[in-house]
């Protein structure tokens, strides 16, 4: 995985160079996501609390509304599932149509369902997904249809 940082042994980091080189994984110009991996370290990582928090405040806003579900109902990390009441090609198109009125980007390849009636995308909290109060967040999500 690109900007991905192995920790281990100086056998077990090994053995993975060898298999990054046989895999095709060993470009010589990736520096630049090294340099992301580290800054994630220093700027992202102390703020996963935060997140993960934000993400519950989310789901549970989500969850509340009525319209979709979260899965888990409460998230353990800053990412989870939402599954909507609508086909994912509604979805998808809804998703389209916000990100040209407002300039605001919610996923926009939900996962199709078993039942063909219903679908589910993932939500990531980050740095961004900040600046959305979880009620803006369940109202973002509502319009998914």
């Amino acid at each position: 995985m690109r900007g991905a940082v192995l920790a281990g042994d100086r056998e077990t980091v090994d053995a993975a160079s060898m298999w990054r080189r046989r895999l095709g994984g060993a470009t010589p110009d990736s520096w630049h996501a090294a340099v992301t991996a580290l800054m994630g370290l220093d700027e992202v990582l102390p703020r996963m609390a935060e997140f993960r928090d934000h993400a519950v405040g989310v789901a549970a806003a989500i969850n509340a509304d009525g319209y979709a579900t979260t899965r888990p109902r409460v998230p353990q990390t800053p990412l989870f599932h939402v599954h909507l009441p609508v086909p994912k090609d509604v979805v998808a198109a809804a998703a389209q149509r916000i990100l040209a009125e407002s300039g605001v980007e919610l996923p926009r390849h939900p996962r199709s369902s078993p039942d063909p009636t219903r679908c589910a995308i993932e939500l990531t909290i980050g740095v961004v997904s900040l600046e959305f109060t979880p009620r803006e967040v369940a109202d973002l999500i509502r319009r998914l249809r």
